[in-house]
């Protein structure tokens, strides 16, 4: 199977499974005598799938922990604009990386936002991870769900963005002037974005100046650690924002 795009792979039985059910899938890969099911669900959809050895499904794949499996995706068809979203008059709730560099960083933050509703996942084009299979595959499957779109500069990004009623709330370690906790914020109605920093650094300077307000995750007395790591982190935030705008999801 010449010519993948790499850019364009899943790998592993829930990402590929996910990518068949959506339309996403263009062609499938299995280790031969494997993934029976995987097969059948893409005959079912039309998808061209090919036996292959698990030496060349690693190369393809891109990952040596493939689980058998790997599919090139389809070019998105998915809103990637969160402009377009706005257009229905509704509160969609946007996920900003600023700078998380590790690709299982941005799959569980994907499957995160996936499950707490995020309308589109954003993050810069330099300095950051992209989702490549090793994204897609921590994912387990959001990636066929949750749009995520590469911008050129963050910050003039999220100021068009309060420029068009988005309100932007970025997540910060330290307690200060202006800081709220998370799951005491007063947040406004309509869109919303939230900003998570990056693994090391957090939200560089720029980023942070051109958010509305901050939030930070209170630890509890007698904490053992200091810190979260970054998707962990994510997936609280997410579900603290949800519970303060009424969302389904925990209600």
């Amino acid at each position: 199977m010449a010519g993948w795009d790499p850019a364009r792979l899943a790998a592993g039985r829930h990402a590929v499974k996910a990518a068949i059910e959506a339309g996403q899938a263009r062609r499938v890969a299995v280790a031969a005598g494997s993934n029976r099911d995987i097969v059948a669900a893409a005959a079912a959809a039309g998808v061209p799938v090919e036996e292959v050895g698990r030496a060349r499904l690693r190369v393809l794949a891109g990952l040596d922990k493939n689980q058998g499996v790997a599919a090139e995706l389809a070019p998105a068809s998915v809103v990637a604009d969160w402009r377009q979203l706005l257009d229905g008059g509704g509160a969609p709730l946007f996920l900003v990386l600023d700078g998380v560099e590790d690709p299982r960083n941005l799959g569980a933050c994907l499957r995160a936002a996936a499950f707490f509703g995020v309308a589109l996942l954003l993050h810069p084009k330099r300095r950051s991870a992209s989702l490549s299979p090793a994204a897609r595959k921590v994912a387990s499957g959001a990636a066929a769900t949750v749009p995520v779109a590469p911008v050129g500069n963050l910050s003039r990004e999220l100021r068009a963005m309060r420029d068009a009623g988005v309100a932007v709330y970025g997540t910060v370690a330290e307690e200060g002037p202006g800081v709220e906790e998370v799951f005491a914020a007063s947040l406004p109605p309509g869109p919303l974005a939230l900003v998570l920093g990056g693994e090391s650094r957090g939200l560089r300077r720029l980023t942070r100046e051109g958010c509305d307000g901050l939030l930070r995750i209170a630890a509890p007395a007698g904490a053992g650690m200091a810190s979260l790591n970054v998707a962990v982190a994510c997936g609280v935030c997410l579900a603290a924002v949800a519970r303060r705008r009424g969302a389904d999801a925990i209600k």
